[in-house]
Formats: structure tokens, C-alpha cells, sequence
């Protein structure tokens, strides 16, 4: 068992990736069809979109309001800012005179839908482009966008500087009638000689002006007003810019994936049921030991398809269950509780089907019904609840009266017998627990079948007294929350958790040579029926029952 821990730690490194990723694998039909609807979504958009042809012009531009020679020390790049030039471009008035030019009906507004703009890296160029239906138009809008804006930025530049010198030449005009004033108070005879005096020195001051005033006029003049020029004139388009279709399908692609990868991690996060391996064993924190499947409700069997059917599905996964249990417990034997969360999820057939097949193992096996409230384990072997466990716990039966032998030699049946005002009581009393002992020594295997751990605490009390615990989930129905709850109840009576068997999987179809001559298969898959399929409820082999009187009687 201590190896078989150590393996069971070493299983746990890769729980966390393969609950992540089993809602992904289970959902996987949903996550292609959604796929499938974007990426024919995408189609449908991009095969239906009007096409549209794409000119770009682009733009040298050259500092306005600057003397070029000064542009050596300055540097073009300080004194243009592109972020703002492309604002201009797309601008209003720039959009007015371009369609202006196209004698477009579009409004400005309108046509500034068609224009983008982007700065060249590292050069003081824009590239101007318009979109359009028409191959021609998009070559004449770029084209016209473009004058349009360095006939704007001209215009601008040209505006600031005539300004600038016409505020200068007012400056001058107003100082020279200063000076004539001031030339007559120097040349009157009648004028006070300080008031000549003041006058003098005024002049001097203003003709410094004037001299100033005249080379602001003259540096002025020499700004530049030229906004640049097109250093490349953009063919007629020979084809359409949009749509791509690459790309669009392309882009459906990824997006259909990444939403149909999100609504299956969605939907599996919060799927409280638990189908696959990956939900069992991240819920339990122990392995899977077996997938079971789902056995077709069939009126002339009791349950026991180890022994009504031993070519099935189920039965092939009792013996894959059997083998595991077998190597969990070196080969030697144990007492095993079988347990569920809640009840329906198949726990007594689980119980008498790993008996049987214990049994036919050369095991000698003894399976109890230790479910007392709602006993079922007496069905599935043909026998009577008259008599059972609670009368020997009861001390109204010894063992050997209480205790069935089947067909099977090495399988004894105890049923739960009458129900009992106290079963918990009598679960958990010292009684029961010699009980186990005394059967241990006669028995490899001790096999019970328990009540539901979220239903009455029974289980709890036997959890203590055997050697590991078999949690059986029901593929089809049972909650995670629900496993959860049940494994914390179990840990906290100090329970030892050897597995899980997920019941009522899907059952696989059945190769057409089964699994081969070994397990009763003839050559077409067909199963060759076993010798007997009728339980003996009277007599049986006297072996493992008469142990079992001696020791009780000892």
C-alpha cells in the first residue's frame, strides 16, 4: 500500500494541467463548430464588401516661417512636428479645397473618411492616402488631398509673413513722421535750445529703431513660405486594397477559436458533472482506477455481468478494476469499502461485480452488505435479506448462519439482514470490528458495501476499520461539489482513499475479435457463455464456509 502511495503522489504533479485541459478535450465538437460559425462569418464579410482601391502620395515638407539658411544650425526635425502636420491634413479646409478640386459631391466630412495619413520613420515625409470604389478616384483624391494641403500650409506661411511685415512697415511709417516732427523742432529758431536738445537725442533713439525695424523687415522677408513639394505621385491602383481576404479569414480564424476555447473553458468550469478521468481525479486527489461502462437494462440478469455476461464491456473493465486493486495490495489481500457521495451511483453493483470477479481470481472473498437502510446486494445474488449482518451484529446469528456461499468456491455473501433501529450504532460498535478481524483470517478479501457518505454517517464509522476506501461516481450525474464534500468527510475519520471507478461510462463498441481468446471470446467477438450462471443460495463449496464456521466457533 505504501508503494502504492508513493505512485499516487507522483500522479498528483499532473492533475492540475489535465483537469485545465479536460474541459477543452471534452467540448471539442463545440469549440469547431463555433470556429466554423466565425470563420463563415468572416467569409461572408469579406467576400461581400464593395472593394476598394487605394492611391498614396507622398509628401517632402520643408519648415515654414524660418530662413532656410538658418536650417543648418536648427535642424528640419525641430521645426516641424508631423504629429501635428498630419492633424492638417485631415483638417477642414484642406478637405474643402481638395474636394473642391475633384468636383466631388462628397462633403468635406465625408470625404475625410477616405483619407489616412501616416508620418515616414526618420524622414520629414507624409504618405497621403484615399480610398476608393474606383480605381481612379482613389488615384485623383490622393493627388488632390495633397496639393490641397501644401497649398493650405503654403497659404498659411505666406499669411503669417506679409503679416509680420506689414505690422513692421506700420512701425517704420510711424517713426519716420516721428522724426519729421522732430527734425521741425530741431529747425525752428523760435524753439527752447533743451526742448532742440530732446529732440535731437529722440531722434537718434528712433533712427536706431528705424535701422532695427528695417532688418526685421529684411529677415522677414527671407522666410520660407514654400511648404514642400510630392516626391511621389501614386500610380492609378491595378488593384484592391480591401477587402483582405487572407487576412480577414485569417483573423476569423483566430477569433472563432479563441471564442469557441473560451465558452468550452466556460461551460466545463462550471459542468458540475464528472465524465473523464481528469474530473475524478482532481474532485478525489487519488487516480482512476477504472472507467465502467454502462450496462443495458436487461430483465433476465441480476446485475452481475462478471458472471452474465463475461465478454461485455463492463465485465472486461471489472477485470482491468480487479487487477489494479490486486497490485494496490501486493498481491496479498485487505478489507475494502466501497462508497459513493450519494445513492444511485451504482456502488453495490460496483461491490458485488469486483467480488465475483476476486473470486473467480482464486481469491476466497467475502462481500457484506453494509447497507443497512436501503440493502440491495442480496438482489444482485438471488438471495434472502431474512437474515444478515445486523443479526450478527445483534448477537441473534453467528457467522457461519449469516454468511451465503454462491457457486462461486471462494465467495461467501452476507446481507444486511433486517433493518436495524440502530445501524450506525452497530457499524461502528466493537462487534463489528472483530467481525472484520475474525474474516480477515479467513478471507483475502473483505468487500463492503456501504451507504452513501453524504446521506448518513455509516461509512464514516467502518472508514477507520479497513484498509482503503473505493469511491464509485456516477459519470452521468454526480457533482463535483458533491465528490468534494464526501472526500472531505472521509479525510477528516482519517479514511484512506485508494481510488475512484467512474460507473456508467459510455460503453465502446466491441472490437470484432474482443480482446482475445483469453477472456472467453471466440474467434467473431462473440462470448462463450460461462459454465453456470445460477448463484447457489443453499449449499456451496465448503472451503472458505467452513473456515469460517471453525473460526467463528473458536
Amino acid at each position: 500500500m505504501r508503494e502504492q502511495m508513493g505512485h499516487d503522489q507522483m500522479f498528483h504533479d499532473n492533475v492540475d494541467l489535465r483537469e485545465f485541459l479536460a474541459p477543452l478535450k471534452r467540448q471539442r465538437r463545440l469549440i469547431i463548430l463555433v470556429t466554423l460559425l466565425v470563420l463563415a462569418a468572416a467569409a461572408a464579410y469579406t467576400f461581400t464588401r464593395t472593394p476598394q482601391y487605394q492611391a498614396t502620395a507622398t509628401v517632402l515638407l520643408k519648415p515654414t516661417g524660418v530662413n532656410l539658411t538658418d536650417l543648418g544650425a536648427l535642424g528640419s526635425a525641430k521645426l516641424l512636428n508631423l504629429e501635428t502636420e498630419t492633424q492638417l491634413v485631415k483638417s477642414t479646409s484642406v478637405a474643402t479645397n481638395a474636394t473642391a478640386a475633384l468636383g466631388s459631391d462628397l462633403t468635406p466630412a465625408e470625404a475625410l473618411k477616405h483619407v489616412s495619413v501616416k508620418a515616414v520613420t526618420d524622414s520629414q515625409a507624409l504618405e497621403i492616402s484615399y480610398s476608393d470604389p474606383e480605381a481612379s478616384h482613389a488615384q485623383e483624391g490622393a493627388m488632390a488631398f495633397a496639393r490641397a494641403y501644401l497649398d493650405d500650409r503654403q497659404a498659411q506661411a505666406q499669411d503669417l509673413k506679409d503679416s509680420q511685415i506689414e505690422e513692421l512697415t506700420k512701425k517704420i511709417t510711424d517713426d519716420r513722421e516721428t522724426i519729421n516732427a522732430l527734425n521741425e523742432i530741431i529747425a525752428s529758431t523760435s524753439s527752447d535750445p533743451a526742448d532742440a536738445q530732446n529732440a535731437k537725442t529722440d531722434k537718434e533713439a528712433i533712427l536706431s529703431s528705424l535701422i532695427n525695424l528695417q532688418a526685421q523687415v529684411n529677415a522677414t522677408d527671407l522666410l520660407n513660405t514654400d511648404p514642400g513639394q510630392i516626391i511621389v505621385v501614386p500610380p492609378v491602383p491595378s488593384r484592391p486594397s480591401s477587402p483582405n481576404h487572407v487576412r480577414d479569414l485569417a483573423l476569423g480564424l483566430i477569433l472563432g477559436l479563441g471564442l469557441g476555447l473560451a465558452i468550452a473553458f466556460g461551460r466545463g468550469r462550471t459542468d458540475q458533472r464528472l465524465r473523464e478521468a481528469s474530473d475524478l481525479e482532481g474532485a478525489l486527489g487519488v487516480p482512476m482506477l477504472a472507467s465502467i461502462p454502462k450496462v443495458p437494462d436487461r430483465s433476465n440478469d441480476h446485475g452481475l455481468i462478471a458472471i452474465d455476461d463475461p465478454a461485455a464491456p463492463a465485465a472486461e473493465a471489472y477485470r482491468a478494476l480487479r487487477t489494479t486493486l490486486m497490485a494496490a495490495f501486493h498481491r496479498g489481500g485487505g478489507t475494502l469499502l466501497v462508497v459513493s457521495s450519494l445513492p444511485g451511483e451504482g456502488k453495490t453493483t460496483v461491490a458485488a461485480n469486483l467480488a465475483v470477479m476476486l473470486a473467480q481470481a482464486d481469491r476466497r472473498v467475502v462481500v457484506i452488505s453494509a447497507d443497512m437502510r436501503r440493502p440491495r446486494l442480496h438482489e444482485l445474488f438471488g438471495l434472502s435479506n431474512r437474515r444478515g449482518l445486523s443479526d450478527i451484529l445483534g448477537g441473534d446469528a453467528a457467522l457461519p448462519d449469516a454468511a451465503f456461499a454462491t457457486q462461486l468456491p471462494n465467495l461467501l455473501v452476507c446481507p444486511a439482514g433486517p433493518v436495524p433501529p440502530d445501524p450506525a450504532e452497530m457499524l461502528q460498535s466493537e462487534r463489528m470490528r472483530e467481525l472484520l478481524v475474525t474474516l480477515r483470517q479467513t478471507a483475502d478479501f473483505v468487500v463492503l458495501d456501504c451507504p452513501p457518505v453524504l446521506t448518513v454517517a455509516d461509512p464514516l464509522g467502518l472508514a477507520s476499520m479497513a484498509d482503503a476506501v473505493l469511491f464509485v461516481i456516477d459519470s452521468t450525474g454526480t457533482k463535483r461539489s458533491d465528490v468534494a464534500e464526501a472526500r472531505y468527510r472521509l479525510e477528516q475519520v482519517g479514511a484512506t482513499l485508494l481510488g475512484g471507478v467512474l460507473n456508467k461510462m459510455p460503453a465502446p463498441a466491441r472490437g470484432r475479435y474482443g480482446y482475445g481468446y483469453g477472456y472467453g471470446y471466440s474467434p467473431n467477438g462473440a462470448a462463450t457463455p460461462p459454465a453456470s450462471t445460477k448463484v447457489d443460495t443453499v449449499g456451496g463449496p465448503p472451503s472458505l464456509r467452513d473456515r469460517t464456521r471453525d473460526l467463528h466457533s473458536g
